[in-house]
């Protein structure tokens, strides 16, 4: 495999899973990084996503990732970052960071060195690629409003 084509399973892995968040959020590609022989695939939510719903935006990614028999390497005590690995040995994170902004990265294994393009998945939302990413600024009906309480709560 070269690093394009490892490159493209990595973007393969990341449209699969915001395919599988539902309802979808806003993302925009982060600048990649090419090593010798490895590269990595990045992307920022760019969707306001509201402290009380981040818990269910990363227990759905951490199951649709299970689902496909990816391992659980890792999570952070906060529960704020997560570290999966496929049986191919692409390397899999989930990092919640300020304002609540979840960054996805897939760093893919070893490949033969080549020349490696950007991604070609448009952006869900408006595109910061070569750009600084800016806190989550998209309003979505679902994810960006609180919980409403349960009746008797």
């Amino acid at each position: 495999m070269t690093m394009q084509q490892a490159a493209e399973r990595a973007d393969a892995i990341l449209d699969a899973t915001f395919a599988a968040v539902r309802p979808p959020v806003c993302w925009t590609h982060r600048d990649s990084l090419a090593g010798t022989h490895t590269t990595d695939r990045r992307r920022a939510v760019t969707t306001i996503i509201a402290e009380e719903r981040l818990g269910g935006l990363l227990g759905l990614v951490e199951r649709h990732w299970t689902s496909r028999g990816y391992a659980l390497r890792a999570t952070s005590r906060d529960g704020r970052a997560a570290y999966f690995v496929t049986p191919d040995g692409f390397q899999l994170s989930v990092v919640v960071g300020w304002k609540d902004q979840p960054h996805f990265r897939v760093t893919t294994p070893p490949a033969e060195p080549s020349e490696v393009a950007p991604p070609t998945t448009p952006p869900h939302g408006p595109d910061y690629r070569h750009k600084e990413v800016p806190e989550p600024d998209q309003f979505h009906p679902f994810w960006s409003v609180p919980e409403a309480p349960r009746a008797g709560d």
